[in-house]
């Protein structure tokens, strides 16, 4: 009875191994929706790869040395970019910064040929020009030539700026106080040189008029000498009669 009961155990523990055996053998295709050998079923095809896109090379307007990244926050397209040295009154023309195009929200590269300034080198800061496709015109002041990152072109309020990162001093910069003081001190400006112009021309006025009133006076003052001057005439019966 005890060799029995072995027997039996051994032929059911034989059957469960055959068991496990067949099931590790045969996989379930996920996409046919058939078993198939472990052999023959591969798993590697249904990983799916991202797909890797490479970003396309920012444009680069200009072949000066010094290459800056930059974006046109500005809601207009430039047509033209311009630099001159601080207190100067000439915009060197490059033509490398003509029809340039750039739209809204469009990131490029830029590289400026700066204008030397009287030391014969580049300068700290530049004032920039941007000319836009419709004509119109914003000056920027203090574009930095080193030490910043993340440059952009924003308008707020009519106002033309630059905002970037200091990379010395890691800080986010932003020029619109200085533009705003720039602005101010340039229409006081404009407004002495009215006020000089309104007193030159009024005392130009007053000059003429008195000038006029004197040759009057002096017309007048030979009219009656002229009228005071005796004048002698010749009578046939009496003779020669002086008249007064």
């Amino acid at each position: 009875m005890h060799l029995v009961t072995m027997s039996l155990l051994i032929v059911l523990l034989a059957a469960f191994t055959v068991g496990c055996a067949a099931e590790a053998a045969y996989v379930e295709d996920p996409d046919a929706g058939t078993a198939v050998t472990a052999e023959e079923y591969d798993s590697s095809e249904d990983v799916v790869e991202e797909e890797v896109v490479e970003e396309a090379p920012l444009p680069i307007f200009g072949n000066g040395e010094r290459t800056f990244t930059a974006v046109n926050s500005i809601d207009m397209t430039i047509n033209r970019i311009q630099f001159k040295v601080p207190g100067s009154d000439e915009w060197a023309e490059d033509d490398a910064l003509a029809n340039v195009n750039i739209a809204f929200e469009e990131a490029f590269m830029l590289a400026p040929s700066f204008p030397l300034d009287e030391s014969g080198n580049i300068a700290k800061v530049y004032d920039m020009r941007l000319v836009f496709m419709d004509g119109t015109e914003k000056v920027l002041a203090n574009f930095p030539t080193s030490d910043f990152t993340g440059l952009e072109f924003v308008m707020e309020d009519e106002i033309a700026f630059l905002t970037f990162n200091h990379s010395r001093y890691h800080q986010a910069v932003s020029t619109k106080d200085i533009e705003l003081a720039r602005i101010a001190e340039e229409e006081a400006r404009i407004e002495a040189e009215r006020v000089a112009e309104e007193q030159r021309r009024a005392e130009e006025e007053a000059r003429r008029a008195a000038a006029a009133r004197q040759q009057r006076a002096r017309n007048n003052a030979n009219n009656n000498q002229q009228r005071q001057v005796p004048t002698n005439v010749v009578d046939p019966c009496i003779g020669e009669v002086e008249l007064r």
